[in-house]
Parts: structure tokens; sequence; C-alpha cells
């Protein structure tokens, strides 16, 4: 019983070790009313690459605001690679519109970010040093979301490979106002 009890105490204690002020992110609370958009994802790889060009239709993107200024977006099914074995949910958070004052148009562009899987920055692998390696960031995202015409067009690096999007809005849901 003295054991279990040592065992308990070390265990709480290794719990009680963490930095109290490190809260990790919160999923994305995905609005009912969000904007979705079905379209052609187009990957082709950059120089280098090990991979080969995938195509796939019907692929859906969900857009919806974070504010007046920011809107996430939400890919609930998708692979880079056609050799990626399984689906994942990748959310793409904290797109500022560039240009505010085209009242018909919402307009993104990112230079660097990480993309989010299950509410924190999607970074599984460590260098030699144990730090996130940022190998699965996304580079050059730009994007336009258009009221008028009901298009989301979305473009950027991942990994090895130059991804596009071009979607149009699903009557079923809310439509996008910039």
């Amino acid at each position: 019983m003295k054991k279990i009890f040592l065992l308990m105490l070390a265990g709480l204690c290794l719990s009680a070790c963490g930095d109290e002020n490190e809260t990790p992110p919160a999923p994305v609370i995905e609005p009912a009313d969000y904007a979705g958009f079905r379209g052609q994802l187009t990957v082709a790889p950059n120089p280098g690459s090990p991979f080969q060009p995938f195509t796939e239709q019907e692929v859906e993107f969900r857009v919806f605001r974070e504010s007046d200024t920011q809107i996430s977006i939400m890919i609930p099914k998708i692979k880079f690679v056609k050799e990626m074995p399984v689906y994942v949910a990748f959310e793409l958070r904290d797109l500022h519109d560039t240009a505010p004052a085209d009242p018909e148009q919402f307009l993104f562009a990112v230079e660097e970010c990480l993309p989010y899987w299950n509410g924190a920055p999607y970074d599984p692998d460590l260098n030699q040093d144990g730090k996130p390696d940022g190998i699965y960031r996304i580079t050059d995202l730009r994007g336009s979301c258009t009221s008028e015409s009901g298009l989301l067009e979305v473009e950027f690096d991942c990994y090895s490979m130059h991804v596009t999007y071009s979607g149009r809005h699903d009557e079923a849901t809310k439509p996008f106002r910039p």
C-alpha cells in the first residue's frame, strides 16, 4: 500500500511541475452558420519533392468569421499527397483582410503559419534539440473569397507541395459576406 501511495504522490508532483500559465489552444468552435465551399484541390510537387501531382474533386472548405476583419478556414477532410494513408482535418486561423476597403472581396495573405489540428498548431515532429521542426508549416498562403461570384480561391505551399483550391459556394450554407 505504501508503494502505491508513493507512486501516486510522485505522479501528482510531476503533474504539478507544469507551467500553470501554459494553456493549450482550444479547438476553433465552428459556428453552425459557416459559409461552405466545394471545389477542386490540386497539389503539385515543388522542385525536389518525392511526390506526384494529385487532384481531388468536391473538397470542402468552411469559412467563418472570427471578427469583422478576420476569418478562419476549416478543412474537415483533406490529404496533401495521394500516398497519405488517411484524411486529416486542418484549421487555418487568423486570416486578416488585406484589402478591407473592397466590399465584395475578402483578400488574405500570410507568409508563414502552422495549420491547427485538434486545437493546437500541427507540428508533430521534433528536431535533434527536442523542439518542433516546423516541417508542416504553411508558406506563401494567399486567397480570396468573393461574395458576388461565390468563389473561394486559396493557394499555399505545404511540405514539398504547392496546393491550390478553387471552390464554389455551397448553397446549403450561409453566404459569405466580406
